[in-house]
C-alpha cells in the first residue's frame, strides 16, 4: 500500500506550539517548561505548512516575517527530531530522499502562502547537500551568503598528512572521544557509524595556531580508525573560524557541503501541492 503525503496550512499564531507538543508526545519526551517563555521574543508568524504521511505528523515549515518584503522559512523533519530527542543526536546532515521531498513540498506551500501574504521573497538557510539545498534546487531558489561548511573524512581511507608538528595529546575522561593538547581541545560525539563535531562547541583553541590544532585533529582521526573501526565517517560542522577551517584542511579533511542562504523570488508561478 502506497503512503500518501498531505500538506496543509495553519495560520494560527500558536500553530507551531501545537505541532511541537505533538512532536514531543510522539517522541515520548516531556515538553520543556520554558518552551513558551520565549514565544513573545519571536518574529511575527505568518503561518506553518504542515506535512502528514497517512495522517501522521512528518514535518512542518514555520514561516515568519523578516522584513516587509522578505519572509523566512524554517523546516523541521519529525523523524530526525524524534531521534535527537531520544538519543541527543540528529544523525548525519545529508538528506534522505523522503526528507528532501518533504522539504520541497513544505517550502513550495510556504512560498504560495508567503506570496499571498504580500511578501516578495522567501528566504531560508541550509546545507547545499541537505534537504534545504535539495528544496532550493527543485524550487529554483538562488543561493548566496555561505556562512559555514561541513567537513568530512573517512577514517579507514584517511592518511596522516605530512609536515604537522608533534604535539603531546592526552585523552580526557568525557563522553565520546575528547582529546587535548596545549592550547587546543577537540571532542567528538560517537553516534553509530558517525563521529560528529560541532566546531563552535567541540573545538577550542587559544592561540590561533592552526598547525597545532591540525595535529590534534589528525590524532583524533587516527584514534577513530584504531579504536573505533565501526565509525566510517567523521563530520565537522565549521562556522566562520579561519583557524579551525585551515586546521581541518591541514589535517586532511575535505569540504562535504556548504551552508548557504537561499532566496526564492515569489513570482506569479509557483509549485502547487
Amino acid at each position: 500500500m502506497t503512503s500518501e503525503m498531505s500538506v496543509s496550512w495553519d495560520g494560527r499564531p500558536d500553530a507551531e506550539d501545537r505541532l511541537a507538543r505533538e512532536l514531543y508526545a510522539a517522541a515520548d519526551h516531556p515538553f520543556p517548561d520554558d518552551a513558551e517563555a520565549g514565544a513573545g521574543e519571536r518574529p511575527r508568524t505568518v503561518g506553518v505548512a504542515v506535512a502528514r504521511l497517512d495522517g501522521v505528523l512528518s514535518g512542518w515549515a514555520w514561516v515568519f516575517e523578516e522584513s516587509d518584503e522578505v519572509a523566512r522559512v524554517q523546516g523541521l523533519y519529525v523523524p530526525r527530531e524524534v531521534r535527537r530527542l531520544r538519543s541527543g543526536h540528529a544523525g548525519a546532515l545529508a538528506a534522505e530522499a523522503a526528507e528532501a521531498e518533504l522539504f520541497t513540498r513544505l517550502y513550495g506551500r510556504a512560498a504560495e502562502e508567503a506570496r499571498g501574504a504580500g511578501f516578495r521573497v522567501l528566504r531560508w538557510d541550509g546545507l547545499d547537500s541537505g534537504a534545504e539545498g535539495r528544496a532550493a534546487e527543485a524550487l529554483g531558489a538562488q543561493a548566496h551568503g555561505e556562512f559555514a561548511r561541513l567537513w568530512t573524512a573517512r577514517p579507514a581511507a584517511w592518511r596522516p598528512p605530512t609536515g604537522l608538528p608533534h604535539v603531546q595529546v592526552r585523552s580526557l575522561p568525557e563522553a565520546g572521544l575528547t582529546l587535548a593538547t596545549t592550547g587546543a581541545r577537540v571532542s567528538a560525539t560517537l553516534d553509530g557509524h558517525t563521529a560528529l563535531l560541532n566546531a563552535g562547541e567541540a573545538i577550542s583553541h587559544r592561540d590561533g595556531d592552526q598547525h597545532r590544532l591540525a595535529a590534534l585533529v589528525a590524532d583524533l582521526v587516527a584514534r577513530l580508525r584504531a579504536a573505533h573501526p565501526e565509525v566510517t565517517e567523521l563530520t565537522v560542522h565549521e562556522f566562520d573560524d579561519p583557524t579551525v577551517r585551515q586546521a581541518l584542511e591541514l589535517a586532511g579533511l575535505r569540504v562535504g557541503g556548504r551552508f548557504l542562504t537561499y532566496d526564492l523570488p515569489l513570482g506569479p508561478s509557483l509549485p502547487h501541492d
